[in-house]
């Protein structure tokens, strides 16, 4: 069995979206792709194996700090939450740390505008919907924050055994929703396109 990133629309598999990529404007859209799956049941561990591995590095980014703000309500932004335990905003106190889940420029804009000086953004969502204009000197160097990616890879695919107990338990609780493509997308974390 083999993941991949790639365009929605060009596929060999099944294809799995988290909500948050169809939202922020990119044509094309990006999907995982789990390829040589002998179910669909198969290929929906896979995806959401792959997508956890991103979610847990990306907790990892900002693990002992808070308050912590996850951006999105996709499955990684779900992943994120559950993995960090109650991540909240500190009740009106600008976050030490952002993790970005939508790749959308203007939530990426917004969620630094609130980052406390000093702070970790880290990004990892789909880039998607154009570029993130920032003056990298007044917008980042001279509040000395720290700018992390974490790609979704699919090479680095961990199993099961690797993965927190409450990343798997969120994966449990919220299965894909199958989807046709080029029909509108009912409201869901994360879709099997069919």
């Amino acid at each position: 069995m083999r993941v991949e990133l790639v365009d929605a629309a060009r596929r060999d598999g099944a294809a799995y979206v988290d909500a948050e990529w169809t939202s922020a404007g990119a044509d094309p859209v990006a999907a995982l792709v789990v390829v040589d799956a002998e179910s669909d049941d198969r290929a929906d561990r896979a995806a959401a194996l792959a997508l956890l591995s991103l979610a847990a590095r990306a907790a990892r980014e900002v693990a002992g700090v808070r308050p912590v703000d996850v951006v999105g309500g996709g499955f990684v932004a779900g992943a994120v939450r559950a993995l960090l335990g109650a991540a909240d905003t500190g009740n009106g106190t600008r976050p030490a740390a952002v993790v970005d889940t939508t790749g959308d420029p203007g939530r990426i804009r917004e969620a630094l505008s609130r980052l406390d000086d000093l702070g970790t953004l880290v990004l990892a969502g789909e880039m998607a919907g154009g570029a993130l204009e920032l003056d990298l000197y007044p917008d980042v160097h001279v509040r000395g924050l720290r700018i992390v990616g974490v790609p979704l890879d699919p090479e680095g695919l961990r199993g099961a055994d690797e993965l927190p107990a409450a990343a798997l338990a969120y994966a449990e609780s919220v299965p894909p929703l199958a989807a046709a493509t080029g029909a509108p997308l009912p409201p869901a974390a994360w879709y099997r396109l069919r």
